[in-house]
């Protein structure tokens, strides 16, 4: 008896927690579907949404490539990690030092390297996590966000 008084406004709270969360994402897609970034080479406006679909597309392509030339040795870690920490920026997640590793697609130890050149060069800022002091983020720095938007709006003027 006591479980059924308890259950019903648990499920309520549940679904207006879900309802919540689906606004919020309906949100975050009109910001990004809305905020425009000038391309100053052709002239087009590029949303933030594009410019996040062009950046997976490119991690995408490397993945592919990658997969297909099994023996072959492309490796460029440090671009993998641009385009990964771009897209977290515009997706607003934050990347741990260890998942920008996993993501660079080479041993740990070669990652941490670019990872710190990369910061060195202020492409890159690292970030404290406020609930634990074991964990760090690695974040892509307003400078080389900016170069990434032109890159990719260039990129994406290409293409269409």
């Amino acid at each position: 008896m006591i479980i059924d008084e308890v259950k019903l406004p648990l499920r309520i709270a549940v679904e207006e927690i879900n309802r919540i969360c689906m606004e919020l994402e309906r949100c975050r897609e009109n910001y990004l579907i809305n905020s425009e970034h000038m391309n100053a080479s052709t002239g087009r406006a590029a949303t933030d949404l594009e410019l996040l679909q062009t950046a997976k597309q490119l991690l995408s392509e490397r993945r592919k490539r990658d997969s297909v030339f099994t023996k072959a040795s492309f490796s460029d870690p440090q671009w993998d990690i641009m385009l990964d920490l771009f897209i977290a920026k515009i997706s607003r997640r934050k990347i741990s030092i260890s998942s920008a590793c996993i993501g660079a697609n080479v041993p740990p130890t070669t990652a941490l390297r670019h990872l710190s050149c990369m910061v060195e060069n202020g492409l890159l800022e690292r970030e404290e996590c406020n609930h634990d002091i074991r964990v760090r983020y690695i974040a892509i720095s307003t400078y080389a966000e900016t170069i990434m938007r032109e890159y990719l709006s260039q990129v994406l003027a290409v293409r269409f």
